[in-house]
């Protein structure tokens, strides 16, 4: 019988051309993820302040019903905004202009008058505003996708457009 020679085993790996076409696809992704990234990363943040800013207005809402009023929170177009109880500027739910401007670069809030928008809540959570106003937070990033929050003339905040009534 004849003996059986052991065949040579192919050389595993990739071509430097399955390589590069690879690295070429790889870089047109990125292109084409980058722009959609950065607009999610800015959208996520717009959320993030505006619910920032319902959190610490409900707060202040809390405090004034439970006996310490007065109690406001006034928000101004930088999107920053100061909280003060019976007279007191609370130092943790505030956002100051400089909070806002590492944290949240490029933010504006639209919809305000002249001077911010200040809600003083009285001893049932009800503020005198009036009418009810609609506040856009936006990020540089992100203009095409702004957070709205609705905020009623009782003082109710209502947050993002798919929640109000």
């Amino acid at each position: 019988m004849a003996e059986r020679r052991p065949t040579a085993v192919a050389a595993r790996g990739f071509t430097l051309l399955e390589l590069m076409i690879v690295v070429a696809l790889a870089a047109l992704l990125s292109v084409v993820a980058l722009p959609r990234l950065t607009s999610a990363v800015a959208a996520r943040k717009a959320d993030s302040l505006s619910q920032l800013f319902v959190q610490d207005a409900n707060w202040v809402r809390a405090q004034a019903v439970a006996g310490k009023s007065p109690a406001s929170i006034t928000l101004q177009s930088d999107c920053s905004w100061q909280a003060s109880v019976a007279g007191q500027t609370d130092a943790q739910h505030t956002l100051s202009a400089a909070q806002v401007q590492a944290q949240y670069p490029g933010a504006s809030c639209s919809g305000l008058p002249s001077g911010g928008l200040q809600l003083s809540y009285d001893d049932v959570g009800l503020v005198a505003l009036g009418s009810s106003a609609t506040v856009t937070f936006a990020l540089a990033g992100n203009p095409q996708a702004p957070q709205q929050l609705y905020i009623y003339a009782s003082g109710v905040i209502v947050w993002g457009a798919n929640v109000a009534s």
